[in-house]
């Protein structure tokens, strides 16, 4: 195949490049989304919010050019503010595109990207933590089980109600992730 695009000109790299931004684009965007959702709905991600300050605002993104996505903690809750960069509080940058890749496809553990140092932090580290344990609330309610087994040392056991909580987000999620793109 990389001989194939190389005989037409066409680099592969490149190719794989954008190939893994629109991976990680839609990763962002859904992950965005669900925040919202479960924000709506969790008392978890409830009570951890209450530590937050009102209308911290949050990015996650990739070196060196994006994509990013950013939310905002309002009336407590999340409001994804969408596909841009907006005077983040707190950033959480991955260093490449495979990290990102790794990580927001779960074949990595948010926590175990940040040991590896594949994640750069701007800002109060005490903030990124408290958006590291809203981000590991919010997968455990978009993930499978069969990755959060993987990514997670002690996998999340859901309560029934967090099983209705889980579907819920499932089911309104697709139309949610619709409405970010209008905006």
């Amino acid at each position: 195949m990389k001989q194939q695009l190389k005989s037409v000109g066409i680099d592969p790299a490149l190719v794989r490049y954008r190939a893994q931004s629109a991976l990680v684009s839609t990763a962002l965007r859904a992950l965005g989304a669900t925040f919202e959702l479960v924000s709506m709905h969790s008392p978890d991600l409830a009570a951890e919010l209450t530590r937050w300050d009102e209308g911290r605002t949050v990015c996650m993104g990739v070196l060196p050019a994006g994509p990013h996505m950013t939310f905002r903690h309002e009336s407590g809750r999340i409001r994804f503010l969408g596909m841009v960069q907006k005077n983040p509080d707190v950033a959480m940058i991955f260093k490449n595109m495979e990290s990102a890749v790794m990580t927001l496809t779960g074949q990595m553990g948010a926590h175990t990207a940040s040991i590896q140092k594949r994640v750069v932090v701007h800002g109060n580290i005490t903030h990124a933590m408290q958006a590291m344990r809203a981000m590991g609330i919010v997968q455990k309610f978009l993930l499978p089980g069969l990755i959060l087994a993987n990514t997670c040392k002690n996998p999340p056991r859901l309560t029934p109600a967090e099983l209705l909580i889980k579907a819920r987000v499932l089911v309104t999620l697709t139309p949610q992730l619709l409405s970010t793109f209008v905006r």
